[in-house]
Formats: C-alpha cells, sequence, structure tokens
C-alpha cells in the first residue's frame, strides 16, 4: 500500500485579503497652557493619558515650554485624556471626558483655574508645625498639597477648592510632611 504526504497549510485571513493591517495614523495634539507656570513659578507637567479597557494609561509626561505650547503626537482615533500637573507632582486638573484626536491637527487648551486657600492648623488649641494639608476631589481628578508653618498657619493656591466647593463639600486631609519622623505633638 502505498502512502502518499499529506500537506497541511494555514492560512490567515489576511493573507488570504493579500493586504496587510492598515499602519496606524499619527497625528499632531497641540496643548496651550495658560499660564505657561505653575503657581511655584516653574513650568506646568502635561500628561497624555490613552484610555484602554477602560483605565487610563500614562502615553507621554512632557514639561510645558516657556511659551505654553507644546505638541504631542497621538494615534488618531483612540482615546485620550489631558492631566495637568505641577513640577512638583500636584494634580491641578484632570479631563473628565477622554477626546478623540481624530483631525490630522487637533488643538486643546487647559486654562487652569485655582481659589487661595489659607488657615491654622490645630491639635485641640495648639498650632500644628510641618502639617502637609492635602486638598483633592473625591475621584483623584485633582490634589494639591500645601505644609504649615511653625506657626501651624498655610496659605496657598488650589485647584480642588473650586470643584469641591461647588459640591457643597471641602476634603482636606492632614498628614506630616516629607522627612518629618516622630509622633505630633500631644
Amino acid at each position: 500500500m502505498n502512502r502518499l504526504p499529506v500537506l497541511v497549510a494555514f492560512l490567515s485571513l489576511a493573507a488570504l485579503a493579500d493586504e496587510p493591517p492598515p499602519a496606524p495614523l499619527w497625528v499632531s495634539l497641540q496643548v496651550a497652557v495658560v499660564p505657561s507656570l505653575d503657581p511655584s513659578g516653574k513650568p506646568w507637567k502635561v500628561q497624555l493619558l490613552e484610555r484602554r479597557d477602560e483605565k487610563d494609561d500614562v502615553f507621554a509626561d512632557k514639561p510645558v515650554p516657556a511659551r505654553g505650547n507644546l505638541e504631542l503626537k497621538v494615534v488618531e482615533k483612540h482615546l485620550y485624556s489631558l492631566r495637568l500637573k505641577t513640577a512638583d507632582g500636584d494634580i491641578w486638573l484632570t479631563d473628565s471626558e477622554p477626546f478623540e484626536a481624530a483631525n490630522s491637527m487637533a488643538v486643546r487648551k487647559l486654562e487652569p483655574k485655582a481659589e487661595k486657600v489659607r488657615g491654622l492648623v490645630t491639635i485641640g488649641k495648639r498650632p500644628l508645625a510641618q502639617a502637609r494639608l492635602t486638598f483633592g476631589t473625591e475621584d483623584g481628578r485633582e490634589s494639591v498639597s500645601l505644609t504649615s508653618k511653625e506657626d501651624g498657619t498655610f496659605r496657598g493656591r488650589s485647584s480642588a477648592v473650586r470643584a469641591l466647593a461647588s459640591r457643597g463639600g471641602l476634603g482636606v486631609a492632614p498628614s506630616p510632611s516629607r522627612g518629618r519622623r516622630g509622633r505630633d505633638p500631644q
């Protein structure tokens, strides 16, 4: 009995169609930040977040040039969000809804707004020095930290205050400043 060899071939649909999958189209995203410096006088940082599986992944993390205009390359028809951070890492602004970069040149403008905050941190009636206060929204989209002085006073600007005040609540979490060890005075 003669046996004939059997040839088995696997072909993909792309090979049958004789067409390679289309390459992603990169487009320019122009981000304008006004003002170009954060409240401490340092350049803002812009994070480009790409939406994947209902989660935001950091796609780019760049400082804003002195002129306030930043160009980022993104893939067309993907979903993105922008996050604006201070040079010290405080989150001042995050897009509430993702956007799609659908044009050959998309433009986004970020104008961080802030309210002046000031106050006194005490334990009982005694001022608490070097307390780190974090003003933030419940969803974590905005978070700004300030540190109290030796007399317990603090002063600064926070973007989260406006958002929280408009919702009728202000969440402030005090914690010891970085580098401070030991227990708080009693």
